[in-house]
Formats: structure tokens, sequence, C-alpha cells
């Protein structure tokens, strides 16, 4: 009578290898994406170019976050006299809130994030797209290395900008999901699974919309871009 056999299935061990080295190689990315925003902070920019705006913005928003203050021009309030939509400084304000933080940090923090939450959403998007992994690491590193916010005119970052990649990305990702889900609803994915992504995109385009003034074509291109690259 034979003894039953207890070793790892063949290729169980090189399939864990492959996992620990993607997910190694997304986090160095990811870290890399944080470092390079942090170039633009030096003694003369200590904060990125447009920082400033949303910082004085932020510290409004502290007096009541997690509610908007009372005169919010979203609410109806009095304008500030600034194009800076409300998103980026209530984020920065709830930032601040955190122990160890305050609104300077978290003007300086707020980008590092973003810069390396784009880098992971761009590898969702690119990974679901085409299915493989090598194109969403691809896709990560070119964002993350790409320098367009701190290299053309001016010493700093462009705050709207890159949380509008973060919305727009959301957006195609889940967007996606739920078209993929229709195409697979007869390997049983649930109908509730696909509105609840048709909802996530609504929502995260709404972000977009609360955190950069796109105006009505821009908004139109916006949900023109997304329709074509799907």
């Amino acid at each position: 009578m034979g003894i039953p056999s207890t070793a790892v299935p063949r290729g169980l061990g090189g399939r864990q290898a492959r996992i620990i080295v993607l997910w190694a190689g997304l986090g160095a990315i990811l870290l890399v994406a944080a470092l390079i925003r942090t170039t633009v902070l030096t003694t003369r920019f200590p904060i990125g170019s447009d920082s400033g705006l949303h910082f004085s913005a932020a510290a409004w928003y502290a007096r009541t976050w997690p509610a908007l203050p009372p005169d919010e021009p979203f609410l109806g309030g009095t304008p500030r006299g600034t194009t800076i939509q409300p998103l980026i400084p209530w984020a920065i304000a709830g930032l601040s809130k955190l122990p160890g933080m305050d609104l300077y940090k978290a003007v300086q923090l707020y980008p590092l994030i973003i810069g390396a939450a784009v880098s992971l959403v761009l590898y969702l998007v690119a990974r679901a797209y085409t299915g493989k992994e090598s194109i969403g690491i691809l896709a990560a590193l070119l964002y993350a290395t790409s320098r367009f916010n701190s290299w053309i005119t001016y010493a700093g970052y462009q705050m709207g900008a890159e949380t509008s990649n973060l919305w727009i990305s959301l957006a195609i990702l889940f967007l996606l999901k739920a078209i993929r889900g229709h195409e697979e609803a007869g390997n049983g994915v649930p109908a509730d699974k696909r509105y609840l992504y048709y909802t996530l995109t609504g929502i995260f385009i709404a972000a977009q919309v609360a955190t950069y003034d796109v105006g009505t074509l821009g908004l139109a291109l916006l949900l023109g871009g997304i329709a074509t690259v799907l």
C-alpha cells in the first residue's frame, strides 16, 4: 500500500513566487510614484505651485469638517473668488485631522498619496482591459515615473489634474467591470453587482465634477473619452 503524498502540487510554488514578485514590483512602483512627487518640495517651494489655494481652502473647511462650511458656494454661500472645487480641500482638511498631522503636512502628503493611488488604479484598469498583468505593471510604471506634473513650466504638481486622473480611472475601471458583467451574465454574474458597478461609475464621475471645474464641454469630452476607450 502506497503512502499518500503530502508534497506541494507541482507549479504551486512557482505561482506563489510570481505573485510575490508581482506585488513587490507593484509596491516599488507605488513608492516611486510618491517619491517622484517629493522632488518639487524644496526650501524655495515647500508645497506645490497650486497647493497654496488648496491650503487656504482646507483651513477654511477644517473649521467644520466633515461638514462643509455653511457659506460654501456649493451650498449657496458667498463665492471665494477662486475656481477651486470643494473635494480636494475637504480631503486635505480630513487628512489633517489624523494623529500627528496638521494642514501644512497634509497639503504636502496629499499629492504623494494621490500619485501612488492613480498608479495602482491604472494597473487595475490595464489588467482588466487586457487581461495581462504585465500590461498593468507597465501602465502603472509609466504613470508613476511621468513627471508631467513638475517639469513643464512651474515647480510644483497639479493637485486638481492628478485627483481628476484618479476619479476618471476609477470610473473607467468600474464601467469596464459593469460592461464585462453584462457580457458574462450567462456565467452567473449577478445583476445587482453590475448595477453596483454602474452606480460607482456615476459616483466617481460626480467626484470628478466636485474636484475640477471642467465645464459642460469638458464633461461631454470626458464622457465621450470614456466611451471611446471602452
